[in-house]
């Protein structure tokens, strides 16, 4: 499998990541494939800029021994023609500076930004997402201050072991939004009725 997740990081850094070119890839985790271009890789992890209807979606980090297949087809150079007409891919900015070494460097930097992050959690028989900003990191594991669909935050924070993180995406519009508002909620059971 080394040479095979060799092959696939040099095929990211040299065929899309130098080039800027858009194109689709697969993960073992996901049944539809991820349209994006990528803003950094390294021998263990990838980072997306993910892309949805000519829209930017979400900035994402992947294993690279995650990835089943890499695609650019005609369907990808003509959205990528697509998202050059419409000046999209211009305002795509490496405007952050992380070391993703490992996902314990990959924390320590998204917990100094304080921002929101989504964490996907596949490996364990019972896969779990979490959504939150990151109030620790550990030797192996992250914590989150996680907040539910209604924007309540749990009381204690939420670990999630790095070995069976899948992905972790930041600096999505859903995230962003939503985590404005959690502080502001208050709950009640009055509330729920």
């Amino acid at each position: 499998h080394t040479a095979y997740r060799r092959q696939r990081q040099m095929c990211i850094r040299d065929r899309y990541k130098k080039e800027g070119k858009f194109f689709s890839l697969l993960s073992q985790f996901d049944d539809n494939y991820i349209a994006a271009i990528v803003l950094d890789v390294n021998d263990d992890f990838v980072v997306l800029q993910e892309f949805f209807e000519f829209r930017k979606l979400t900035k994402s980090i992947l294993p690279i021994s995650s990835i089943e297949s890499l695609r650019r087809n005609a369907n990808d150079k003509y959205y990528q023609t697509i998202l050059e007409g419409e000046g999209i891919l211009k305002k795509v900015k490496d405007n952050y500076t992380m070391d993703i070494s490992t996902w314990k460097s990959i924390s320590r930097a998204l917990k100094i930004s304080r921002i929101t992050i989504m964490i996907d959690c596949e490996k364990s028989k019972d896969e779990f997402f979490g959504i939150g900003e990151v109030k620790n990191v550990n030797k192996d594991s992250v914590e989150i201050r996680y907040f539910d669909a209604q924007g309540i935050l749990d009381e204690t924070n939420t670990r999630f072991p790095y070995d069976i993180i899948t992905k972790l995406s930041f600096d999505s519009q859903y995230a962003n939004v939503f985590s404005k508002y959690t502080s502001c909620l208050l709950y009640t059971s009055d509330a729920a009725d």
